[in-house]
């Protein structure tokens, strides 16, 4: 029994060898081999990465440059606009005084009016007692003689002198006031002129000050859109520094998973050796007791099968485990295929999902456009429980619906359990890393990335 468990265990043990060595063989031949062809390609991916860097600044400076050059045109456009609010302010209160000085000729001319109207009054009532006056002069003389009889100037001998004093009198105080009367009328009329000639230039200066006004609400509009450009550049800036700060924060983390890589004992041994081995050691242990129990007595029997029990729970958690986080790695490959195939796109989930297990970077929210309902729903429903489940990271979605057809998403890490998560990167470190070197690889387009690629990252990813 000896032998043949011997035999058997060398068996087990060639196979994984050999599986590992045919899995060695068929690893990418573009892969560097030394370190001086992983330096050269660490070298290419900071000299891009520095390109990258110089065509933002270039692209900032410019951008800059362009908001500097609208900022004195709005500064020169504020200024004139001030001028002309000035100019306008003077024009209205000169306005505003001619106003007010017509209001008052106006009224003016209005008493004048009135008294004009009362003196002709006056005129007519002194035209009519005239009038009156002579008919009665006319009925008092008799019509033979020119001297008045005795008769009639017997009995009042100082009437006839008495009447005609009055009626010098009247006659006089007639003429004086239609005198005054056409003095004040001229008067009026001349100053009716006066605010006649003062109201036409009033209104000459207000159609003179009419262009003004258009221009003045031409460079309005000229303002208004001149801020509108500058609030666009300088939105276009915040977005440039914010996607130059995700090149800067991108290149740190390949210069970290570089400097990881680089200080790993044996970068080519594929990790999920650790399994076969781990196996490996419970199959031997189990052997071992085995052939223990041949040795011992009947009363050890129960103390080596609890033992075995132990190790063959042990060995069903970890395939379990396994298994889970293969079923994990599948889900989320499914989501992200159905999804989309652009690289960008992918890539960018990657790093944000990245950063937010390791907890480094900047927790910035990730905001995903255009989703339909069901990807929607399978990120809401699948992405969220998984890494709140395996990797102890809490992810805050908000939904927005744009129509019928599309909507938004974004997510927002808000809290990380550091012990799971520090348990969890110690079992996919280096499935991230290789996935790492496919991602940048496809950003990259080398040759050797193909399916082959995606297959052996996929197996890893759920071996680990």
């Amino acid at each position: 029994m000896a032998r043949s468990a011997t035999s058997e265990h060398s068996e087990e043990a060639g196979r994984p060898a050999s599986v590992s060595e045919d899995e060695l063989e068929d690893a990418p031949g573009a892969f560097p081999d030394s370190e001086e062809e992983g330096e050269d390609d660490e070298e290419t991916e900071l000299e891009h990465a520095a390109r990258a860097g110089i065509r933002l600044l270039e692209e900032n400076a410019q951008l800059r440059e362009e908001l500097h050059q609208l900022q004195e045109q709005c500064a020169q456009a504020e200024s004139e606009k001030e001028e002309l609010l000035r100019l306008v302010a003077e024009k209205e209160q000169q306005e505003r005084q001619l106003s007010d000085h017509l209001r008052e000729c106006i009224r003016e001319n209005q008493g004048v009016l009135s008294e004009l109207s009362k003196a002709k009054e006056q005129i007519d009532e002194l035209k009519a007692q005239q009038a009156q006056a002579q008919t009665n002069r006319a009925a008092d003389e008799p019509p033979s003689s020119e001297e008045p009889s005795p008769a009639h100037s017997g009995g009042s001998p100082d009437k006839p002198e008495f009447i005609p004093a009055v009626r010098r009198n009247s006659m006089s105080t007639v003429l004086e006031s239609d005198s005054e009367v056409e003095a004040k009328f001229e008067e009026a009329h001349r100053r009716n002129s006066v605010l006649g000639r003062e109201l036409a230039s009033a209104h000459k200066q207000i159609g003179e000050l009419k262009p003004l006004q258009l221009q003045l609400r031409e460079f309005e509009l000229e303002v208004q859109l001149l801020r509108a450009k500058v609030e666009e550049q300088a939105r276009e800036i915040g977005s440039s520094v914010e996607e130059r700060e995700e090149e800067r924060e991108l290149i740190a983390s390949l210069r970290h998973t570089i400097e990881i890589y680089q200080t790993l004992d044996d970068p080519n041994k594929p990790p999920y050796c650790k399994i076969y081995s781990s196996d490996f050691e419970f199959s031997g242990k189990r052997e071992d007791l085995l052939s223990e129990g041949d040795d011992t007595s009947w009363e050890n029997s129960a103390a080596v099968y609890e033992t075995l029990v132990d190790h063959t729970e042990e060995c069903q958690t970890k395939e379990e485990q396994a298994e889970a986080e293969h079923i994990c790695f599948s889900i989320l490959r499914r989501l992200v295929d159905s999804w989309t195939t652009d690289k960008a796109k992918r890539m960018r989930l990657h790093d944000w999902l990245t950063n937010a297990i390791r907890g480094t970077g900047k927790r910035r929210p990730l905001y995903l456009y255009g989703l339909s309902g069901e990807i929607a729903s399978g990120f809401q429903v699948l992405l969220v429980p998984i890494l709140r489940e395996k990797f102890g990271v809490e992810v805050q979605i908000e939904k927005r619906l744009r129509n019928v057809i599309v909507t938004d998403l974004k997510m927002q890490v808000t809290g990380a359990d550091a012990a799971k998560a520090k348990a969890c990167l110690q079992r996919i470190s280096r499935s991230l890393l290789w996935l790492i070197d496919v991602e940048s690889a496809l950003i990259e387009d080398q040759e050797w990335v193909g399916e082959y690629a995606r297959r052996k990252a996929a197996k890893m990813c759920a071996n680990i």
